[in-house]
């Protein structure tokens, strides 16, 4: 589905502009030109390359998922692939967006298969202020619509860092919770680790787009963009450091169950230690000789029984005093 914004000085900013208008639009000089395609069709892609003059192959790869982040300039317009995360409140593991744009001196194009919330946002702020948009031109778009990207990075990392240190909060208290830990210290690097993979190209990115030569970005342009590339830098940096945190809340927790498991079984060895006399004893007794004198004897069970006991307190003894237990 195509929609379509104008943003001029001095007026409102135009909605849908019906698409036998857009290419009248794209001729003048008094305004900027927004046009979103979200899930396109093959017929969005045909008017998007006869009316804008995309090549087809970068019309198809613009849709496909799973794409790296990059920057393509072309002699009449510049391509951006854009990526981005979704954390809903009540979800365990962040959704990647994924944004391709096509940005000119008078227009940028946007597409995208599912929903992106930077893209919304972005939106809702330059409607309320269509004379800087006209001003500024579609570099402000493409700015906002970055900025709204790393904002969403910095919340993903506050979640990132919320579930840290409930985690370790929970192994080193050692409590029961603590004890089913792995499975959400997996979870939180599966989070970190294709954050991170996201986050590198991006940030790559921006880089070109702020420091790089490009006819299609506005020189005064970059020094915003340079603003989002520092953000990213500070993203990737924590991204980071947040790998190591949780690399080392796993080998905590796998050493204090290691612990646990030493602890249980000193305590079967120690049970098992003060056993074995009184088996061996038993089984003695239990071969049923026909010659056993001690068998006869009118106090042989009571002695038997005190020896057990003997041995019993002594191995206890010997073990405490060895400090096994």
């Amino acid at each position: 589905m195509i929609t379509s914004y104008w943003f001029a000085e001095g007026k409102p900013f135009e909605k849908d502009i019906p698409l036998q208008d857009i290419p009248q639009r794209l001729q003048r000089k008094d305004g900027i030109l927004w046009v979103d395609v979200g899930a396109p069709a093959e017929n969005d892609l045909q008017f998007l390359a006869a009316t804008f003059g995309f090549h087809p192959l970068i019309l198809k790869s613009c849709i496909q998922p799973h794409r790296r982040a990059t920057v393509e300039v072309f002699e009449s317009y510049t391509f951006l692939i854009l990526r981005g995360v979704d954390w809903p409140e009540h979800a365990k593991k962040f959704t990647p967006t994924q944004l391709a744009a096509f940005i000119s001196q008078r227009y940028l194009v946007t597409c995208h298969e599912g929903k992106v919330p930077s893209l919304s946002e972005a939106l809702e702020k330059c409607g309320k202020a269509p004379e800087l948009v006209a001003g500024e031109g579609p570099d402000f778009i493409l700015y906002e619509i970055l900025n709204n990207m790393t904002g969403r990075y910095n919340h993903a990392l506050d979640r990132l860092e919320q579930e840290i240190e409930r985690v370790e909060g929970q192994i080193l208290a050692g409590t029961e919770a603590g004890r089913h830990d792995m499975s959400d210290i997996s979870l939180m690097r599966w989070n970190v680790l294709h954050m991170k993979r996201i986050v590198g190209p991006l940030r790559d990115a921006v880089n070109r787009i702020a420091w790089g030569d490009n006819p299609h970005i506005a020189g005064k342009a970059q020094i915003s963009f340079r603003n989002v590339l520092e953000q990213l830098l500070r993203v990737s940096e924590t991204l980071d450091t947040y790998r190591e945190v949780v690399t080392d809340l796993r080998d905590i927790h796998l050493a204090m169950v290691s612990n646990r498991m030493n602890e249980i079984i000193k305590v079967l060895t120690v049970i098992t230690t003060i056993l074995m006399p009184l088996t061996v004893i038993s089984g003695i007794y239990g071969m049923n000789f026909k010659y056993m004198p001690e068998l006869e004897w009118r106090y042989g069970y009571f002695a038997v029984l005190g020896v057990m006991i003997v041995l019993t307190l002594v191995t206890a003894l010997l073990l405490k005093r060895k400090k096994w237990m």
